[in-house]
């Protein structure tokens, strides 16, 4: 059993810290550090499938920089599209590390996007390769098992106590 059920920072059982808010350290309980973990990884595998990506449009010469084509067009866009989605991987890592309540509801949001991207993976499977499916699945069932961690008891309490902080 973890001390966030029995929080002693600003509980809701009365007991009250003499520390200033400011002063106030509320360490994660494992589910926490765990989903952290899970979104930093799915950082990771968002980089892999960038690199595979880049590797196979240079090697399959998928694009045209002379001129406007659309396959150069959806090898930047793709470029942009793993680029920023490594980014919230990040960002949601470190938001969810410091107890933000608001950075649950962005990776559910988030992993739904991967849960319909990857439906679209599956049909594409000609176009980015049995790897880069494979990939995309671990990047769908990494965010599906970060989520699953915010939404521990323990996590619950850990927000409630950085919300109160």
């Amino acid at each position: 059993m973890s001390d966030y059920n029995s929080r002693s920072v600003g509980s809701r059982s009365g007991g009250v810290s003499t520390k200033p808010k400011a002063d106030r350290k509320i360490a994660p309980p494992p589910p926490i550090t765990k989903a952290v973990k899970l979104l930093r990884i799915g950082a990771i595998v968002t980089g892999l499938r960038l690199l595979l990506n880049v590797v196979r449009a240079i090697t399959e010469n998928r694009f045209d920089l002379s001129g406007f084509s659309v396959g150069t067009l959806l090898f930047f866009g793709g470029t942009i599209g793993l680029l920023a989605g490594i980014a919230m991987w990040v960002w949601m890592a470190e938001a969810t590390a410091r107890g933000k309540g608001w950075a649950r509801a962005v990776s559910v949001v988030m992993a739904g996007f991967g849960l319909i991207l990857l439906m679209f993976d599956f049909f594409d499977v000609a176009s980015i390769g049995w790897i880069g499916l494979l990939l995309g699945i671990a990047q769908t069932a990494i965010g599906v098992m970060a989520v699953w961690q915010m939404y521990d008891e323990q996590s619950e309490n850990y927000y409630d106590a950085c919300r109160e902080a």
